[in-house]
């Protein structure tokens, strides 16, 4: 498959991805929609009363965030001070709590590694949402072989980076075709994908994760819906 088209291929999964993603999300921001409610209710009451949200849904994800806190690396039995200087100059004590908890709500985050332009010694590494990024992985070594980065400019000019084994290559939206065409390449040579999931309860069928709300949200439902009848 040539390279734009699998970054086309990449881009159109996490497009399919999404909705299901930001449902989740909207659950632990705690602005989901009233399920039981009906729409000629809403109409008749025009806003006079407000949904109660009882955000069980953040509560579940935060405390077990909160219990998530990486304080080292061993090799072995020695401490490798280089990965955890390379932990501090990116900023990941805030950054991998930001991980955990967007993998917590939304079954995986994901971090990626590269060269940094201000300091050659030292890796560039930044975790990213999975409503922006996706992997597809080999299903015989399970290993991801291929991602991509979708997102778009403030002009929603979109852009996507794709991410190969040897290879990552920046794409950008052509209006006029609606095609991507290339901007720009790195040839790394790494020999593997610098993208690395961080999946929430991975199966073997469910390799992209499982949602901490999954239990919760029927139930965070239904007390919303008592609450709000009661206000009612």
């Amino acid at each position: 498959m040539a390279e734009v088209d699998l970054a086309e291929k990449l881009s159109e999964r996490l497009q399919q991805a999404v909705p299901d993603l930001e449902k989740l999300n909207r659950y632990y921001e705690g602005a989901q929609p009233l399920s039981y409610m009906h729409p000629e209710l809403l109409r008749e009451l025009q806003g006079r009363v407000r949904q109660l949200v009882i955000n069980w849904p953040r509560l579940v994800v935060d405390s077990l965030e909160e219990r998530l806190d990486v304080e080292g690396f061993r090799l072995g039995d020695d401490v490798d001070e280089r990965m955890w200087q390379w932990w501090q100059a990116n900023g990941l004590d805030l950054a991998s709590q930001q991980a955990h908890v967007e993998a917590l709500a939304m079954r995986r985050s994901f971090a990626i590694v590269g060269s940094n332009p201000d300091d050659p010694g030292t890796p560039l590494v930044t975790v990213e949402s999975p409503l922006q990024v996706i992997a597809r992985r080999d299903p015989a070594t399970r290993r991801v072989e291929a991602a991509a980065k979708v997102w778009s400019d403030d002009d929603d000019v979109e852009h996507v980076t794709l991410y190969l084994p040897d290879v990552t290559i920046w794409f950008q939206a052509v209006v006029e075709s609606g095609r991507l065409a290339e901007v720009d390449r790195d040839e790394h040579r790494l020999g593997r994908v610098p993208v690395v999931p961080i999946v929430n309860r991975g199966r073997i069928l469910q390799a992209d994760g499982v949602s901490e709300l999954a239990d919760v949200i029927p139930i965070s439902d239904a007390a919303c819906k008592i609450a709000t009848d009661m206000m009612i």
